[in-house]
C-alpha cells in the first residue's frame, strides 16, 4: 500500500503528465496551423477561444503559446500572442545562420558519409526526375526539407543537427509564406539543379565542393525568398 504522502505525490505526478500531454497536443496543433498558414502572420490568439475550439483548458494553451514563442513562430508583447510577421531583415538573419551551419554540415557529411549511406542518399536524385507538372507546392516543400534534413543527419554531428533543427520551424514558416506567393518553373528547376550538385558532391566525398554547393544553393534561395517577399509587399 502507498503511504498518504506517496499517494499525493503520485496523483500530482499524474496531473503533471496529463497537463504536459495537453500542452504538447496544443503545441502540435498550433504549430501545424501556423506553418500551413491557417493562422497567417499577424494573427492574434485569444486564449479563451483557442481553449474552446481545441477543447483544452487555458493553462496548457498558454504553455503551448510560450513554447511557440521560444520557437520563433509566435511573439508576445505582454498584451497578446500573435503569429510572427517576419521582416526582410529577419529572413536575412536566418539565412546568415543557415549559411554558417549548413555549409559546415554539407562539408562534414562529405567527410563522414558511409558506403551504406551513399546508396540511400543518392536515391534522392530520383525525386528530381519527375516532371514539375506532377508536383504541388507541398511536394516541393517536402522534397526540399528531405534533402536538408538528410544532409544534417549525414554530418554525424549531434550538436550541429540540434542547432539546425532548432531553426526548422522558422525555415518551414518562411518557405510557406513565400511559396504560396510565387512558385515559378524557373525557380523549381534552379533549386533541383542545386540539390543535385549538393548530393553528388557529398556522395563523391568532396568536402569542399559540397560546402560550396550548399553555400551557392542557400545564397540563391535567399535571393529568391527576398525577391518574393518584396514582390508581395508591392
Amino acid at each position: 500500500m502507498h503511504e498518504p504522502n506517496e499517494v499525493v505525490a503520485l496523483m500530482s505526478s499524474r496531473k503533471e503528465i496529463i497537463k504536459d500531454s495537453l500542452s504538447d497536443r496544443a503545441f502540435s496543433i498550433l504549430r501545424e496551423s501556423i506553418i500551413s498558414l491557417e493562422y497567417p502572420p499577424g494573427t492574434r490568439f485569444v486564449i479563451d477561444r483557442l481553449a474552446e475550439s481545441l477543447s483544452i483548458s487555458r493553462t496548457p494553451i498558454r504553455e503551448a503559446l510560450r513554447e511557440l514563442v521560444n520557437q520563433g513562430l509566435v511573439v508576445y508583447d505582454r498584451i497578446c500572442y500573435r503569429v510572427v510577421s517576419l521582416r526582410v531583415e529577419d529572413v536575412l538573419d536566418i539565412f546568415a545562420i543557415r549559411k554558417a551551419l549548413e555549409v559546415l554540415a554539407a562539408g562534414t557529411a562529405a567527410q563522414r558519409i558511409t558506403p551504406a549511406e551513399k546508396g540511400s542518399f543518392k536515391k534522392i536524385l530520383d525525386i528530381y526526375s519527375n516532371a514539375r507538372s506532377q508536383k504541388s507546392i507541398k511536394d516541393f516543400e517536402r522534397e526540399d526539407q528531405q534533402l536538408h534534413t538528410a544532409v544534417r543527419k549525414l554530418s554525424h554531428n549531434p550538436r550541429l543537427f540540434k542547432l539546425l533543427s532548432s531553426y526548422q520551424d522558422l525555415i518551414l514558416f518562411i518557405r510557406s509564406c513565400t511559396l504560396h506567393v510565387a512558385l515559378s518553373e524557373k525557380d523549381i528547376e534552379a533549386t533541383n539543379r542545386e540539390h543535385k550538385d549538393i548530393v553528388m558532391a557529398i556522395v563523391e566525398e568532396d568536402s569542399r565542393a559540397a560546402g560550396e554547393a550548399m553555400r551557392r544553393h542557400l545564397e540563391n534561395s535567399e535571393k529568391r525568398t527576398i525577391a518574393t517577399m518584396k514582390k508581395a509587399e508591392g
